[in-house]
């Protein structure tokens, strides 16, 4: 684990000045770009305005003071985004592309979170180095999935964020891993072809807890989360209401 370092960065439109913020952002927008482009064409690419508001997951090789991404994701919660004038990306999406059950089931839970004052995250734009892919054995692929779980949780533990939007793409299995990791199908008719994803299957998960292999990750893995690194930076405006 010494030769690894998970990162949180958020916000990166307020740290922009900072060099290790743009090193890091370029290299994961450039995984992004090589991975989606493999799988799904050239035609997609997974980058929005969420980019510079919202949390970066990024699991990193080092390599002294150097940090590779090796893999990454994006978090936003429906409170930052608002904040920054759109809602979750999902809602837009799911109502364009899914059955009207699946867009109503997914109104209905984000509702429900609303209601009950829960922060509810959509958690997107999931993307690994495609080298990195191709080196894994099964068990290093074993390995670091047990990581994202862990990474996954904690998250969401540490940051106080009570629920769980995401999609798993059919093709790449990622639906099988967030089954894994605990994340329940939002209604019996999920399945959906996405339009961003070069109409490629995908489905739509939640979760307000995770499974219980999810958790043992977390215990598996303590030390990698407790030492992660954070690049943070709160608006102007919440840091007055703060004061």
């Amino acid at each position: 684990m010494i030769n690894f370092q998970i990162v949180v960065m958020e916000n990166i439109k307020n740290q922009w000045s900072d060099p290790l913020i743009r090193k890091l952002h370029n290299e994961i927008i450039g995984i992004k770009l090589g991975g989606y482009k493999n799988v799904y064409g050239p035609k997609v690419i997974s980058a929005d305005k969420a980019d510079y508001f919202g949390s970066h997951l990024i699991f990193c090789q080092k390599n002294g003071k150097d940090l590779k991404p090796l893999f990454a994701y994006k978090s936003v919660t429906r409170e930052m985004c608002k904040q920054h004038l759109m809602d979750l990306p999902c809602i837009d999406m799911i109502l364009k592309d899914a059955a009207p059950s699946t867009y109503k089931a997914l109104m209905k839970i984000i509702k429900e979170a609303e209601m009950a004052r829960s922060t509810i995250s959509y958690d997107y734009s999931w993307a690994q180095d495609p080298q990195f892919h191709k080196l894994k054995s099964n068990y290093e692929k074993e390995y670091f999935q047990r990581i994202m779980m862990m990474i996954i949780v904690n998250h969401h533990r540490t940051y106080n964020i009570d629920e769980m939007l995401t999609c798993g793409a059919v093709k790449v299995k990622t639906d099988t891993f967030f089954e894994q990791t605990g994340l329940k199908e939002i209604c019996n008719d999920t399945t959906f072809n996405q339009t961003a994803l070069n109409y490629e299957q995908a489905k739509i998960f939640h979760a307000r807890k995770f499974s219980d292999a999810a958790y043992k990750a977390c215990e598996e893995f303590k030390v990698l989360w407790n030492n992660r690194l954070e690049l943070l930076a709160h608006d102007e405006e919440d840091i007055q209401i703060a004061a």
